[in-house]
Parts: C-alpha cells; sequence; structure tokens
C-alpha cells in the first residue's frame, strides 16, 4: 500500500507502480465515484468494454474477440474514408 496526497486543486498522483501494472497513460479518462468511506477510481476504458460485455450477445462472433478500442479504431478508420469518399457539395454562388 502506498499513500499520495491530494493538491490544493484536488488532484491526486497514482503511483508510478500503479500506473504500469495498469498500463495507465497520460490523458486517459477515468470514472471516480464514492462508496462509503472510499473514493473508488476506474480507468474509463475498461469500465466501458465492462458495460460492453453485457451487449455481448448482439455483436456478431467473429467480432467479439476484438477489444472495444479495436473495434473503435476500425469505425473511426471507415467513418473517416466515408467521408473522404463522399461529394461535398457546392456551395451556392451569389
Amino acid at each position: 500500500m502506498v499513500s499520495t496526497r491530494m493538491t490544493r486543486k484536488g488532484q491526486v498522483t497514482i503511483p508510478a507502480e500503479i500506473r504500469e501494472s495498469l498500463g495507465l497513460q497520460q490523458g486517459d479518462t477515468f470514472i471516480v465515484w464514492q462508496e462509503g468511506n472510499r473514493i473508488i477510481l476506474e480507468n474509463g476504458l475498461a469500465a466501458v468494454d465492462d458495460l460492453f460485455g453485457i451487449f455481448q450477445d448482439r455483436i456478431p462472433a467473429e467480432e467479439r474477440s476484438h477489444s472495444l478500442d479495436e473495434r473503435v479504431a476500425r469505425n473511426r478508420e471507415a467513418f473517416i474514408s466515408e467521408i473522404a469518399h463522399e461529394d461535398v457539395p457546392e456551395e451556392p454562388s451569389h
């Protein structure tokens, strides 16, 4: 167990060994809530992945082995590709 302090701005440092063991990076998003006198801090993407598991039966079998990050990246690439190939309407001339 390691202790840490809260700054005036309410910021708390997650100890390096915990960040490294969980693969946390600068800019990661977290979900925070209180349980009694405890503050629970959960990796945001991991929490979304857990929630996404509820809907596994709606995901095609071949997609289930991919992480949420992989599915999001593929969808983002497809979306960008689709936009890049759309005909952009010309602006009316005045």
